[in-house]
């Protein structure tokens, strides 16, 4: 069992959306067992981009989403991805300079992201496309 376990009820019912969902699932407990190992900074460096990488392409994806279909409040929701993505600018910087300590300072915060975004601000994006019948995988 991984440190941040994707359930269901996570689902905003668009499988593009919730397959890039578990698979920030999946780079999150990459970088916790690259932390368990005390791997080199370059794991973590290499790790590091990929999870930036992927949060700026998932981000755009759903923002995408939102904007063809008219979501009401996108631009909110467009506020918190910037916002993460400022974070994670910062704690990228921090771990290629060698502070360990930022792992976990990563990992605590995507974790809370992953459960606290997916839980309520995507919950209202997926339940707006619900009632619209957006979305039907």
């Amino acid at each position: 069992m991984g440190l941040a376990e994707w359930d269901d009820s996570y689902s905003v019912g668009y499988k593009k959306l919730d397959d890039q969902h578990k698979n920030l699932f999946r780079l999150i407990n990459e970088l916790n067992d690259l932390s368990l190992k005390r791997k080199t900074i370059n794991s973590f460096e290499d790790l590091m981009n990929q999870i930036v990488e992927y949060t700026t392409f998932h981000f755009f994806a759903e923002e995408e989403v939102m904007r063809r279909h008219g979501f009401p409040d996108m631009e909110k929701h467009k506020l918190e991805h910037d916002e993460m993505r400022r974070q994670m600018r910062e704690y990228h910087s921090r771990c290629v300079a060698e502070d360990f300590q930022c792992v976990n300072d990563v990992l605590e915060i995507m974790i809370d992201w992953l459960h606290t975004h997916l839980g309520r601000s995507d919950a209202q994006y997926a339940e707006y496309f619900k009632e619209k019948g957006v979305f039907s995988n």
